[in-house]
């Protein structure tokens, strides 16, 4: 491999290739399922767009609510503890509605 020019480097840290990595599986895990969600609501709902947008509106009402309160937590606290603690969310998120799916048809409200 050739040495960098001069004036840049290389990512060298694991720390950095650890961080990318899993960031990469995350957004495409995330990805997945929100497109699966609003798959599965088009489903459930037969079609009518007026489910789908209410379901959206309402997945990005804590946003709205709550994003100047979390910028300050996240100030406080370490980001790697805050990373990890928010991805188990979205993972217990996915499983509170995996598990009612599996077991047989849920009603959209739901959702």
């Amino acid at each position: 491999m050739p040495a960098a020019p001069a004036g840049t480097s290389r990512v060298a840290s694991a720390g950095f290739r650890w961080y990318a990595g899993s960031q990469a599986v995350s957004i495409t895990g995330t990805a997945m399922s929100v497109t699966a969600l609003y798959w599965l609501t088009i489903q459930l709902a037969a079609g009518r767009a007026v489910v789908l947008s209410t379901l959206v509106a309402a997945q990005f009402l804590p946003l709205l609510l709550f994003a100047r309160r979390a910028g300050t937590i996240v100030a406080r606290h370490r980001a790697v503890r805050v990373l990890i603690i928010t991805q188990c969310a979205l993972a217990a998120g996915s499983l509170a509605l995996a598990v009612p799916l599996l077991a047989g048809p849920v009603p959209v409200w739901y959702l």
